[in-house]
């Protein structure tokens, strides 16, 4: 259910993949950001940075290539050669990673630019909230679906009214167009989750310890299979102060049945009690 932060999630998938959300990845992620306003979002691109979808999009690009195509993806033009170079230089240098290049694209967005990221994130929220069918829901996947909602959302700018950017009959139009109806073969995974402990260790130690869980399939896969994971808040343990809250996916490719997720535990010299982190975990096939 869309909430404050559902424009902010928006805005991150159209800056990374050029897309409105699917469905359960946006109810995911309003899950995992909560409904208090102006919450923080930066698991969330940290999460996209670190996905299948990402790798297969950006595979093999260059910095610039990848700068170049965040700002088509946010304005629909190029960068300026100043802003290029900028950010290039810092993710070369390795003094920044690609989640804060694209936060800080999108957050410093003036004039024109402002605008067109403006009405792209309203287009791709009405898009998403116009799959309102089962067929629509599991429809909206794969390359080439995936590809028709990119081209829809690329012709939304900063000259484009919202009006026209959201008219009933284009946005119909493409939304039948990206969901034909397929035939999905049920399949059903058990996900078992390993219960780990570990000493916390010392603030003072050069690494911190990591609580690390051992997710197992039941069977191996045919196709890929993501597996959401985030922490929460109804363990003993308190992020920030026990642990560090993490957010993310997990891929296991075709084939494969185990995998492993890590928290890092935040060590101090106080003497405590046992403490317990809670980490949820969804399978999405």
């Amino acid at each position: 259910m869309a909430n404050a932060n559902t424009p902010a999630i928006q805005k991150l998938y159209v800056a990374y993949f050029g897309r409105p959300a699917d469905a359960s990845g946006l109810s995911y992620w309003e899950s995992v950001v909560g409904t208090a306003a102006n919450a923080d979002t930066s698991a969330v691109s940290k999460a996209f940075a670190a996905s299948a979808e990402y790798k297969a999009t950006y595979a093999g690009l260059s910095n610039d290539a990848v700068i170049n195509a965040v700002y088509q993806n946010l304005f629909g033009h190029a960068p300026d050669v100043p802003g290029l170079l900028y950010w290039s230089n810092l993710l070369t240098k390795g003094a920044i990673t690609i989640d804060n290049v694209v936060t800080q694209v999108a957050g410093g967005a003036l004039t024109t630019d402002l605008t067109a990221i403006n009405n792209k994130v309203t287009a791709a929220t009405v898009f998403t909230a116009a799959l309102d069918t089962t067929a629509e829901i599991l429809g909206y996947s794969g390359t080439t679906a995936l590809a028709a909602a990119k081209t829809w959302l690329a012709g939304v700018t900063d000259n484009t009214s919202l009006a026209g950017a959201t008219a009933t009959t284009a946005l119909n139009s493409t939304v039948s167009s990206v969901t034909t109806p397929v035939t999905v073969a049920a399949t059903t995974y058990t996900l078992s989750v390993s219960s780990p402990s570990v000493v916390e260790g010392n603030a003072t130690d050069a690494v911190a310890k990591q609580l690390t869980y051992v997710l197992t399939l039941d069977s191996a896969p045919t196709s890929a299979v993501t597996v959401n994971y985030a922490t929460g808040s109804t363990g003993t343990a308190t992020a920030g102060t026990d642990f560090n809250a993490a957010a993310g996916q997990v891929v296991f490719a075709a084939g494969q049945t185990s995998a492993t997720v890590s928290v890092a535990v935040i060590g101090d010299s106080t003497v405590e009690s046992d403490e317990t982190v809670a980490v949820t975990f969804s399978v999405r096939a």
